[in-house]
């Protein structure tokens, strides 16, 4: 029977359930069309298959309604119910699958924070072109540092291959960068020092060491040696696994060089320093040795170098016979840094004193603090033994001239006294006797005889005249009379009016008044005359100036001309015994005679003395006593 009759086929029920059945069927088939669109489009949603599951419920759903509209006129209830059987199992299956899907679709990210994700992931992808660029820049710059690096790079394979190498390591080598790439390392290292470099190679890629460095050569495409210092390291990947080599190779050919040079010159010191004749040294400032040679070994006594510095561990104390010398040494140093020619006189291991020279310098460290002293040690004992023999000697030889200064001085003095005294009186005598003979002729008497013998008398007398001047002058030359009668001053005034007039050179003359000692006076007077002989023979002057007297407690004697000028030359000469003589005259009194010459504008000579006051109004000089009692 139709389900119709249930609604007593009454057209508005039954076409009211017709309508609502119908449209309910065609929303619940239009759900499915739509999931499975959904689910084609989007492969990437999770669980399709529940979709499909929910999408089979609901058009058994939809059928289900159809079977309602259908029954209404045919009775099919068998049908109708088997479909409500299927779709009662879909909805059982689709809700206990649902289930275990319920926490799994909980679990789906919420669109906010799809969202929040979203955002995040934006800037991941932001972050990693950051890096990406990043990387890019770092790898062109390690490209350029590559590339234009002042030292050889190069990436090295793990059997030695070359994988790139940069332009520093083609130049170094020789090669060019495709003759490289088709070969390895080995090829071009010296068999020497292979596999020392092999050896550090496998240390590395076993991990026992990160990295390694080493000196090695190489051979040049040339065929010469180049003198490299090799630093490596391994380049791993994520997983440790070892990928190649990075090798920094720098030329240190001239180093090594240097090395070598350096290496000849120590040697070269260490034999001149063991073979020098003199005596080498360094020591601490405060006298302890720290190095010395054979030779200065040998100069102070000890067998060997080794027992001078483990010996001399005070030197200050243990070697200077006069200790301030050391403290003197020290001093020069510091002050001066260098010191040369420094005398003193040491013990020898034995005792006995020797005289030494030393040059030497200050080490300093980096701050400039002195750390040591250096230098070189000469025996100058007998050379010290020798000046002091001709000191002596040369003392012997100023005391046997003072004697004989002081012996001509008295025989000029006997001489001229006795020129004086006896022959003066003599010729006086005799003249007297002419005269007195010229007188008694002359009485009248025979004109004629006695006129030839008058004429002779007359020549007599006048010749005897002559004479008696030349025999005054030559005692007064020999000793001025009035040196010894009134003094130095009257002397010098005496001697520059003299030879005013006798050479007709205009001498101006400023001379003070002074009483002085004999000796001193006859060596002043003595240097005045040498010094005026000087001018009349050589400086062809026209005018001399002469200053006498007293200047900062010493005698000053001043002889001033407009001659010539005499020249250094003559003045070193050898020959000029002159000056010489006046130089030996002013040491006696403990003086000093300074001769300088202008050419065209004269000469100077100086004498300066120093003074000594004995009494009121009387002045001295300290002579040398360098002549005995029994000298005389």
């Amino acid at each position: 029977m139709p389900h119709g009759h249930c609604y007593f086929w009454k057209p508005e029920i039954v076409w009211l359930h017709v309508l609502s059945d119908s449209l309910i069927a065609l929303a619940y088939y239009s759900i499915p069309i739509t999931l499975v669109y959904f689910v084609r489009k989007r492969r990437d949603v999770p669980f399709p298959w529940m979709f499909l599951m929910f999408g089979a419920f609901i058009v058994a759903c939809g059928t289900t309604h159809l079977m309602e509209v259908w029954t209404l006129w045919i009775p099919a209830y068998r049908l109708s119910g088997a479909i409500k059987i299927i779709t009662g199992i879909l909805s059982i299956g689709t809700a206990i699958l649902l289930v275990p899907l319920t926490p799994k679709a909980l679990a789906l990210p919420s669109p906010s924070e799809l969202e929040a994700a979203n955002l995040d992931l934006q800037k991941q992808i932001v972050e990693r072109k950051r890096a990406v660029e990043a990387l890019r820049e770092s790898e062109e710059r390690f490209r350029g540092a590559f590339d234009f690096a002042a030292v050889g790079m190069a990436l090295v394979g793990l059997d030695g291959r070359w994988l790139q190498v940069n332009r520093s390591l083609c130049e170094l080598v020789g090669y060019s960068e495709e003759e490289l790439l088709n070969t390895n390392f080995q090829s071009i290292t010296h068999p020497e020092d292979l596999e020392t470099a092999l050896a550090y190679m496998r240390q590395v890629l076993s991990g026992e060491i990160p990295q390694y460095q080493m000196e090695k050569r190489y051979f040049h495409k040339f065929g010469h040696i180049v003198w490299i210092l090799l630093s490596v390291s391994l380049v791993r990947d994520a997983q440790g696994a070892p990928l190649y080599f990075i090798s920094q190779i720098q030329d240190i050919s001239q180093r090594r060089q240097a090395e070598q040079q350096l290496r000849q010159a120590e040697e070269k010191y260490r034999n001149l320093f063991e073979n020098a004749v003199e005596g080498v040294f360094q020591t601490t400032p405060d006298g302890r040795y720290l190095s010395a040679n054979p030779a200065l070994s040998r100069m102070y006594g000890f067998e060997s170098p080794q027992e001078l510095v483990a010996s001399l561990t005070n030197f200050d104390q243990e070697t200077y016979v006069d200790p301030t010398h050391r403290a003197n040494f020290r001093s020069l140093l510091q002050e001066n840094g260098v010191l040369k020619e420094f005398e003193a006189q040491i013990y020898r291991k034995d005792g006995r004193k020797i005289w030494t020279s030393t040059n030497a310098q200050t080490v300093l460290d980096v701050r400039g603090q002195p750390v040591a002293y250096q230098g070189c040690v000469q025996d100058i004992t007998e050379r010290k033994e020798a000046e002091e023999r001709l000191k002596h000697s040369g003392e012997q030889l100023r005391a046997l001239w003072i004697r004989l200064q002081s012996v001509r001085e008295e025989e000029r003095t006997r001489i001229a006294l006795e020129i004086h005294d006896e022959l003066g009186q003599a010729l006086t005598s005799l003249k007297m006797d002419l005269s007195w003979l010229e007188k008694k002729i002359a009485l009248p008497g025979d004109e004629n005889s006695k006129a030839p013998l008058l004429d002779k008398v007359q020549a007599m007398s006048s010749f005897m005249g002559t004479t008696l001047d030349k025999v005054r002058k030559i005692a007064t030359e020999l000793r001025p009379a009035v040196l010894d009668d009134l003094g130095l001053t009257a002397a010098l005034e005496w001697q520059a009016r003299e030879f005013e007039a006798r050479t007709g050179i205009e001498c101006n003359s400023r001379i003070e008044e002074m009483k002085l000692d004999p000796s001193l006076s006859t060596t002043v007077f003595r240097i005045f005359q040498e010094a005026m002989t000087n001018i009349v023979r050589h400086a062809r002057a026209t005018e001399v100036q002469v200053v006498f007297g007293k200047s900062a407690k010493k005698l000053l004697l001043v002889v001033r001309d407009n001659g010539r000028g005499v020249t250094d030359e003559e003045i070193a000469d050898p020959r000029s015994l002159g000056i010489l003589g006046a130089r030996e005259r002013a040491a006696l009194l403990g003086g000093r005679i300074r001769i300088r010459g202008t050419p065209g504008k004269g000469t100077s000579v100086i004498l300066r003395v120093p003074l000594k006051k004995l009494s009121s109004g009387t002045m001295t000089v300290d002579l040398p006593m360098l002549v005995s009692a029994n000298t005389a």
